[in-house]
């Protein structure tokens, strides 16, 4: 099931200077009219102005993610000269960030060295995407090489070039990211009609109320009920309509979970954490955390397998479809036993 109450996108950080902040990172100053940008002594428009950045100019990014929506702590010199830290609209602020997208229809080896006498790590699909670290970094036995960092693995994936002299097997994205204004054009948004039936299955339908195992009020396809709705009976046709809302939200909170940690998810790891979030709300955020930090998907989802405080055999198991959609691509329920130990 859904539920609003448990969708908010919480993100609690102690805005701090870059001399004692370890995660700062460049960005760079885009106004696109040439004129300069605010340096605000708080994160809002009713802020004093302590001085003014150049179009163009890189600045330190000294935390994410934003205060009030979509204001940043950033460090930099001003255009009357000296440096402070202060907080500027993220409209007008870009990080540079490139990814690669496997067109080849063959999936490729993702390689520990620039050959192909190195051992492979991973398998790059068809369709994926990756980030890229260093454009043809090497030329041998053919072939280009090209380092990436494929789901927390880095590694070097083989290249050719066509007639013209673009990439036989890749398209390049040099996008920048805008750290306000929505995702990257290529990212996925929408899940794959396997991951709405999977959920379906695992949510059945009731045309009457029962209450959840948290004790909300449930209708439909795992649809709680919002304050101002009192169904008692519901017909199929409303539960899909009830069911498309409840997806929407499920998949907005992904894609901002998602664009607030800068990462990219091919079909089956976003329809996995859809399924997550649907389920389980903001816990996805969690999960999605310990996955980037290269913890092994099945760990990092099982961690969703309580309720109260207790372990539940069938999130359990849901937890262990969903890694196995994150991983292997593969929606069926397995059934499994309760792990030992």
């Amino acid at each position: 099931m859904f539920s609003c109450k448990n969708a908010e996108v919480i993100d609690d950080v102690d805005f701090e200077t870059p001399e004692n902040s370890g995660t700062s990172s460049h960005i760079r100053v885009n106004t696109g009219n040439g004129s300069n940008l605010n340096v605000m002594s708080s994160p809002g428009e009713n802020g004093t102005v302590l001085g003014q950045f150049a179009d163009g100019q890189e600045i330190t990014l000294v935390l994410e993610p934003p205060q009030n929506e979509k204001w940043y702590h950033v460090h930099g010199e001003m255009v009357e000269g000296g440096f402070t830290c202060g907080w500027c609209s993220g409209e007008y602020l870009v990080k540079e960030i490139e990814y690669v997208y496997l067109k080849s229809t063959d999936n490729w080896k993702v390689r520990s060295g620039a050959g192909t006498k190195y051992s492979q790590l991973a398998l790059i699909k068809s369709g994926e995407f990756a980030r890229l670290l260093d454009k043809y970094c090497d030329y041998n036995n053919d072939y280009y090489w090209h380092q990436i960092n494929y789901n927390g693995t880095i590694g070097y994936v083989a290249d050719k070039k066509t007639s013209g002299g673009d990439s036989e097997n890749y398209i390049f994205y040099p996008h920048w990211q805008a750290l306000v204004g929505g995702q990257p054009p290529e990212a996925i948004k929408t899940i794959s009609t396997a991951c709405s039936n999977f959920i379906k299955n695992y949510e059945g339908f009731s045309s009457t109320v029962y209450y959840d195992s948290a004790g909300y009020p449930t209708i439909g396809y795992g649809h709680v009920l919002k304050e101002n709705e009192s169904y008692t009976t519901i017909t199929v046709e409303k539960a899909e309509e009830l069911f498309a809302e409840d997806m929407k939200e499920a998949q907005n909170l992904v894609s901002t979970l998602s664009k607030n940690r800068s990462v990219l998810w091919n079909q089956q790891q976003f329809d996995a954490f859809v399924s997550l979030c649907f389920n389980a709300g903001n816990t996805a955020g969690i999960v999605m955390n310990d996955v980037i930090a290269g913890i092994d998907p099945y760990k990092a989802f099982s961690q969703a397998a309580y309720a109260g405080g207790q372990f539940e055999l069938g999130l359990y198991r849901r937890r262990m479809d969903e890694a196995d959609i994150f991983v292997k691509g593969e929606y069926t329920r397995e059934y499994r036993e309760a792990p030992q130990g």
